[in-house]
């Protein structure tokens, strides 16, 4: 997968020392550029975790709470976590975008160009074992192919070089309550819970891996890739 605009221009601009050190990428998100210019909305909790949810965008509630996930999609989605075995306490949570109303008020389809460094900072950060990213903005922002989520969700191992981790791409939950609580998307998303909670539990060695990350013109030791069929073991 080719590494996206804004980390070959972060490469550019840092140089190679950008990939030896996470921190840098905390100031890198490119706010002052950004229309919205609100405060970012980070629901912080001590690192390690085991599983980190990257959602779409924050709404009302997380705006008016500055909490991440604790409208009705985020509490349906920290009910059925719970249900399937994750405990909450291991979980943290990001979202896409960082803002409230970036995604009504940001002119294209994709928060990476502002908010990408911050992400993956908060990524490495937190140092999970398991990412799950839900909906389509939450796959951009580590450019996951996103296209085939509504038929059922998909495994990756993530490779950067700052961070490796299982990663579990689906629907966005709130697009389930949306839809008049579809039992299709339901079971999406329940699938995606019971992936993850198998990739938190053991090691799996027939994940297609994905590298992001790594510019073209940097020779880097990268991590060793496992192959497979995405899809398979569902």
């Amino acid at each position: 997968m080719n590494s996206s605009f804004t980390i070959s221009k972060l490469y550019r601009d840092y140089g190679v020392g950008l990939f030896a050190d996470a921190s840098l990428l905390f100031n890198m998100s490119n706010c002052q550029a950004c229309p919205v210019k609100e405060d970012p909305i980070i629901d912080l909790r001590d690192p390690p975790v085991k599983y980190l949810v990257i959602g779409d965008y924050p709404g009302l509630e997380e705006h008016q709470g500055r909490r991440l996930f604790i409208g009705p999609a985020g509490r349906f989605l920290r009910e059925l976590l719970t249900k399937e075995g994750i405990d909450n306490d291991n979980v943290a949570f990001l979202n896409a975008f960082l803002c409230y109303g970036a995604h009504n008020r940001i002119n294209h389809n994709n928060p990476i160009y502002y908010c990408q460094p911050r992400i993956l900072y908060y990524i490495a950060y937190y140092n999970p074992e398991v990412i799950i990213c839900m909906g389509r903005h939450a796959c951009g922002v580590l450019e996951i192919p996103n296209q085939d989520l509504y038929d059922k969700p998909a495994a990756y191992r993530l490779e950067t070089p700052w961070f490796e981790a299982y990663l579990v791409a689906t629907i966005n939950p709130a697009l389930y309550l949306r839809n008049k609580w579809s039992d299709v998307l339901y079971k999406n998303i329940l699938m995606a819970a019971r992936l993850a909670k198998c990739l938190g539990d053991y090691d799996c060695p027939t994940i297609e891996s994905v590298s992001i990350g790594f510019p073209d013109n940097v020779q880097e030791t990268r991590p060793r890739g496992i192959t497979c069929n995405m899809n398979e073991g569902y």
